[in-house]
């Protein structure tokens, strides 16, 4: 799949095999989860998985090596190893793009159900990101007035998905339905005002979904730019190297996740004739 992408792939992909660079088998006690880390004198980056012939073992995989590529890149890139790393409001979207630059070989994993992987997971990140802005309202909420009581709180989020998710019901489940999802989410604890990165770096993956579709070179040239550049370069500046949409901007959430919204709608109409 990797050589077939570019030759950087390719040449990324032979590199962590050669090296032996990734863990991905399950065995026993072995921690359930995935991550990339950074081999930096050696200009390495090595990925960690648990294999549990699940959908996720495709999405884990292709998202942690997305990662990895864009380290193996900037190590190669970048004077300093300070550089090699870029801030988290960028990071995701090497992974998440490299997930829909893998899209076309979702056979290979799945066969005959991979059109409903690809369903299932473009829906995921798209209905991901009126949730991503509703938990960064909430702890604008929060933080805006200390006064609140846990039931006001817990109210502020049940108008918050009302607001940006009103097809969400929860009639068998009364403490859902007064809005107690939120609690669930630790970031809002461990980690206050971080989650937006993920929404941001969603919608930077959507605009490459799109370029990608309409001119695959020049998309792959811009991702490529994004994955040198490290972390050489503030957010907004590392957005206009590769030719992506500053998200702040008015329209920015229409422009960036329209195009995946219409493949959704278009595989709906198909499935209901």
């Amino acid at each position: 799949m990797y050589h077939e992408i570019s030759p950087e792939t390719g040449e990324f992909i032979d590199f962590m095999i050669d090296h032996e660079l990734m863990d991905l088998q399950n065995k026993p006690g072995k921690a359930s989860t995935g991550y990339m880390t950074s081999l930096p004198s050696l200009k390495a980056p090595f990925v960690f998985s648990c294999f549990n012939h699940t959908i996720f073992d495709m999405q884990v995989l292709t998202h942690e090596l997305g990662h990895a590529f864009a380290g193996y890149m900037a190590m190669r890139s970048q004077p300093i190893a300070d550089f090699y790393s870029e801030s988290t409001d960028i990071a995701e979207i090497h992974s998440m793009s490299m997930e829909q630059f893998a899209y076309p070989y979702a056979e290979w994993f799945f066969g005959d159900q991979a059109d409903k992987f690809r369903f299932a997971h473009l829906q995921e990140a798209l209905t991901f990101v009126p949730f991503g802005v509703a938990v960064d309202e909430f702890q604008h909420i929060c933080y805006a007035h200390p006064e609140l009581t846990p039931k006001e709180r817990t109210y502020q989020w049940h108008l918050l998905e009302e607001k940006y998710m009103p097809w969400r019901r929860y009639e068998n489940d009364a403490f859902f339905a007064r809005g107690g999802y939120w609690y669930h989410k630790l970031h809002i604890y461990l980690y206050p005002f971080y989650y937006i990165n993920y929404t941001l770096t969603t919608m930077g993956a959507m605009e490459f979904k799109k370029k990608y579709a309409e001119n695959r070179d020049a998309a792959w040239q811009d991702y490529l730019k994004l994955c040198k550049t490290g972390g050489s370069r503030s957010y907004l500046e590392t957005l206009r190297y590769a030719n992506l949409a500053n998200p702040f901007e008015p329209g920015s959430v229409e422009r960036a996740c329209g195009y995946a919204e219409e493949i959704l709608l278009k595989q709906i109409a198909e499935q209901a004739k």
